[in-house]
């Protein structure tokens, strides 16, 4: 690994013959991340802080956006078509933000406690009908 003044670091394995990597950049996140998901279908990386933030960032480590929703984040899910992202909070609601913009999309108050656990799940075709995909929430309790 390379610090600041282009000095090249040993890495775990790099003594015992494995191949070392190179630190292209260092860009600091303000607090502690507790939570992070890649999304399924894009080049993107949401993470939730300590302090209640949630981060999408690019894999380059591009910042494109910011939320503080103003309560605790417990749990996150994207969607199987990468479009939107859904937060469990610590009040028991659920909140489904647009990827582009992270502009809230809808949000439902499903318990009085923490959503510990979201999923998407595929709803069965019914006859003359198309499958649809469901958000499934686990509460705390």
């Amino acid at each position: 690994m390379v610090d600041d003044e282009g000095v090249e670091m040993e890495t775990e394995g790099s003594s015992q013959g494995g191949v070392p990597f190179q630190l292209q950049f260092d860009k600091p996140i303000p607090s502690q991340v507790k939570i992070a998901e890649w999304n399924p279908e894009k080049d993107l990386l949401a993470m939730v802080t300590e302090d209640n933030k949630i981060i999408l960032h690019r894999f380059n480590w591009q910042r494109l956006w910011a939320l503080f929703p103003g309560k605790g984040i417990t749990s996150l899910c994207w969607r199987p078509d990468g479009k939107a992202i859904a937060l469990g909070l610590d009040d028991g609601t659920i909140s489904l933000h647009d990827v582009e913009n992270g502009k809230l999309l809808r949000a439902v108050k499903t318990h009085s406690v923490a959503v510990i656990c979201l999923n998407w799940e595929e709803v069965a075709q019914t006859k003359g009908s198309t499958a649809q995909q469901v958000l499934a929430a686990l509460c705390l309790i």
